[in-house]
Formats: structure tokens, sequence, C-alpha cells
């Protein structure tokens, strides 16, 4: 965030690349919506509720670091990581549950709730 570096990576080739100025993430920084401000963080949302997300998501993971390309493309690294030995992972939501929990795999607690059952 300090460096405003941003990198975009889609199936593990660099495409994008420059500096984007929105400092850090907090998973329980304020956002802004059409109703106003709320104290929660959102996957696949949008603040305008016309638009959303049109697409599927098999997982995702937030890291407090930049990964390399070389972490990017190492091999099994889109299929899963080990929480015990990923420096910086923050939160990891496998996306493979049932109902409404969603259960963070980072061992840091960040379990989400789904806007709708798996």
């Amino acid at each position: 965030a300090a460096s405003g570096a941003m990198a975009v990576y889609i199936d593990g080739t660099q495409t994008v690349s420059g500096t984007y100025e929105l400092g850090n993430v907090n998973l329980l920084q304020t956002s802004w919506t059409e109703e106003g401000a709320t104290n929660t963080f959102h996957i696949g949302k949008s603040y305008n509720t016309t638009r959303w997300f049109n697409g599927a998501m098999s997982e995702v993971r937030i890291w407090s670091r930049a990964l390399t390309t070389e972490e990017i493309n190492a091999e099994g690294h889109f299929y899963g990581v080990d929480p015990s030995t990923a420096q910086g992972l923050l939160a990891y939501w496998k996306l493979n549950g049932t109902g409404t929990h969603v259960e963070d795999y980072s061992g840091n607690g960040n379990h989400g709730t789904a806007e709708k059952a798996f």
C-alpha cells in the first residue's frame, strides 16, 4: 500500500501493472454503500446494487504482502495453500461449505457470511 504498486495476474500471467492509490486494506474497514456507511467487507459486491459479480469463485485468499511471480506460478499454488507455512496469509476462504457460513482456513478467524446459501 505504501508504494501503490499493483499487478494483475490472469492464469499466472501478469497482464497489467502500475500504481494505484487505495491505501491499506482492512477487513473491518468501513465501506460506503448507497444506503450509507457499513462496517463490513464484501467480495463480489459493489457499492451500487445494480452492479454485481457475474461469475463463480472457487476460493479467495487475502495476503498482507504482494506475492512474487514465482510464488503465483509455483506448482499447486492455484489449488491450495498450507496456512501453517504461508507467510502473510490473512484470510483463506475455500467457498466449499454449505449454508451461509464461510470458513476462514487461514487460522486467523476471519469467518464470513454468504448472502445466499451455497
